[in-house]
């Protein structure tokens, strides 16, 4: 589950903030209701697709330990990011669910806020790789979708650690993991 945090105001900040918390809400819900039994329409189809696929046992464990990622988007300055994981690390301590979720809440990228506007012109085309900054940005992002988080740092990490991992420039000996993560898509 991946989640886009908006950076471009306190009121968007903490509206990411909300959403994550009403998602974890519903997701705990869902995983009560799984092993009780009790799941119905959309949500038991679902959930018989992926048995089907991989069966009882591994959905048990996915459901069990669900990963979720937070991308940053519309960044200006990596002190927003630090202000905003205290926030969350702060909010989820006030509903004593931190130590429950820092390890599962893992930080997939950003896209600083001045990059936005040069992704695309105006007939939708995609300029991907024309601006090196916001390339190696979104293939970091991809790679970290592809890979299922597992090169990404979690909320138990430091900011400092968090910061540094999100500059990184993207590429880590991945050949174009935007392409690679589309072609899995497709």
């Amino acid at each position: 589950v991946i989640f886009i945090f908006d950076m471009s105001n306190n009121i968007a900040i903490n509206g990411s903030i909300d959403a994550l918390h009403s998602f974890i809400d519903y997701y705990e819900d869902f995983h009560h209701d799984y092993k009780q039994g009790r799941l119905t329409g959309l949500d038991k189809a679902y959930v018989n697709r992926m048995i089907a696929s991989k069966g009882e046992e591994a959905v048990s464990e996915i459901l069990a330990n669900k990963k979720f990622g937070i991308i940053f988007n519309r960044c200006q300055k990596s002190k927003e990011i630090s202000n905003c994981l205290d926030q969350l690390r702060e909010y989820l301590d006030t509903l004593d669910r931190l130590e429950e979720y820092k390890e599962r809440i893992h930080t997939v990228g950003m896209v600083p806020h001045h990059k936005i506007i040069n992704i695309t012109n105006n007939r939708g085309t995609l300029f991907y790789d024309k601006d090196s900054a916001l390339t190696n940005c979104v293939n970091l992002v991809a790679k970290n979708i592809i890979s299922d988080n597992k090169f990404c740092p979690t909320l138990s990490n430091s900011n400092n650690e968090i910061i540094q991992f999100l500059q990184k420039n993207g590429k880590a000996g991945w050949l174009n993991p935007f392409k690679r993560m589309a072609s899995s898509l497709g």
